[in-house]
């Protein structure tokens, strides 16, 4: 199989590596899109290395399928081969195959595809973590969420409001904060206009979740209300910070940090069977979900990554492993996030239908909805031409001259197919 390795230089490339040989607890699950999160920034830059018995090249959640199960798995599991997963990784989710512990598993929400089902294992649990098992947030009380247009900035915000929370977000630009208005932050505050020590007078907040740290934490830390709980999950603005003791005592204020990565596998397969219990509802009925700003092909780890390093991206970045259709080829010049819009490359079950139903449905489903239609894209067609469903070879008149407005997908027996295809010459 393929995995992204990190060079001496610190720059990425595709090699062949082994694939996985599973235990007898383990699935074997063929990745489909794998989450970019900062913590891959820091370990290829050689300051997170993988834990002791994980692969050593990046990638903490994956979304895929369910390929081979161990015997012990097959029996305490429920999963079956071919179902739709996503799963919490110490490293190694930057492959084509990954072999995972059956508790750090997932099954993929019915209406998820697989790039925002990699948004959930590290990113809505780390969230779900800090706010609810480390500063023990209760409804009603205030969260501030430092670099609210991330994706765990998102995520929290998005499962705080949908506690009964009141959420303050910080961002750094203008557009930032109109671009994240719709998940609900009651207010959000830039950062590079407003005096971050104010909204802290002004705003009684119980609760930090601060990926930032440095100097600020030290300014704030005891403007907090008291008995406020700051939880510190980076330190991306600095490793050094002063606190006046004294307030701390007073006002009985506490100061953790924590990550998810570092935590045990028991531990670990708590917070995955407590988020599904109690976010999955949240999921299906559409009320909380990933924002995903850019997907890129597997074979673009750098790009994917770029967009980190620049700190553009608002929401998720995720790499996508559908060779059929991927961003890049049929979208071209276009930017990531505009080709993100049309929910290309993160297909789900692609090339599968079930026998006996419509036999016009296309192999292509669920996830490659057009619905936000980009005009003017030639190749299209090209790319998806002769794809075979149940033995019928179909191709698509859409993204063509032919049609300017190429009418959208339907939803049917949880697969998505087009209306309009017609049939490739034999």
């Amino acid at each position: 199989m393929r995995a992204v390795l990190i060079n001496d230089d610190k720059s990425l490339s595709l090699r062949e590596v082994p694939d996985p040989v599973i235990k007898d607890d383990e699935l074997f699950i063929k990745v489909m899109a794998s989450g970019v999160n900062r913590a891959d920034l820091l370990q290829r830059e050689g300051n997170y290395p993988s834990p002791e018995g994980c692969p050593e090249w990046m990638g903490l959640e994956i979304a895929g399928t369910v390929e081979k199960i161990g015997s012990e798995a097959a029996k305490k599991s429920g999963f079956k081969i071919g179902d739709r997963v996503c799963a919490l990784m110490g490293g190694g989710g930057y492959a084509d195959f990954a072999a995972v512990k059956y508790d750090m598993v997932l099954p993929l929400p019915e209406n998820f595809d697989f790039a925002q089902g990699a948004c959930i294992p590290e990113v809505y649990c780390t969230a779900y973590l800090n706010l609810f098992h480390e500063a023990a947030l209760q409804k009603g009380e205030t969260l501030l969420v430092f670099a609210g247009a991330s994706g765990v900035g998102i995520a929290a915000t998005q499962i705080a409001k949908a506690m009964g929370a009141k959420v303050i977000v910080t961002v750094r630009s203008d557009e930032k904060a109109e671009k994240i208005r719709k998940f609900g932050a009651d207010v959000i505050v830039n950062t590079k206009k407003t005096n971050i020590e104010k909204v802290f007078e002004e705003h009684p907040v119980n609760v930090v979740l601060d990926c930032v740290a440095g100097e600020q934490l030290g300014k704030c830390f005891t403007k907090m209300a008291r008995r406020g709980r700051w939880i510190m999950i980076a330190t991306l603005g600095g490793t050094s910070a002063t606190i006046d003791l004294r307030a701390l005592l007073a006002g009985g204020f506490c100061l953790k940090g924590s990550t998810l990565r570092s935590r045990t596998p028991e531990f670990k397969a708590q917070i995955l069977s407590e988020v599904r219990e109690k976010l999955y509802p949240y999921f299906e009925n559409g009320s909380v979900k990933p924002e995903i700003y850019a997907t890129f092909p597997f074979e673009q780890p750098e790009q994917a990554q770029s967009v980190l390093y620049a700190n553009r991206n608002i929401g998720k970045v995720i790499l996508t492993h559908c060779p059929s259709v991927q961003t890049e080829s049929i979208f071209g010049g276009f930017p990531p996030q505009t080709a993100r819009n049309a929910k290309i490359c993160c297909g789900s079950n692609m090339g599968k239908c079930r026998r006996g139903r419509r036999k016009d449905l296309i192999g292509l489903v669920r996830s490659c909805c057009f619905s936000a239609l980009i005009r003017g894209l030639q190749n299209l067609e090209s790319s998806l031409k002769g794809f075979n469903c149940c033995g019928a070879k179909k191709s698509l008149r859409c993204a063509d001259s032919r049609f300017a407005e190429p009418r959208s997908f339907l939803r049917k027996e949880r697969f998505w197919y087009f209306s309009r295809v017609r049939k490739v010459p034999k």
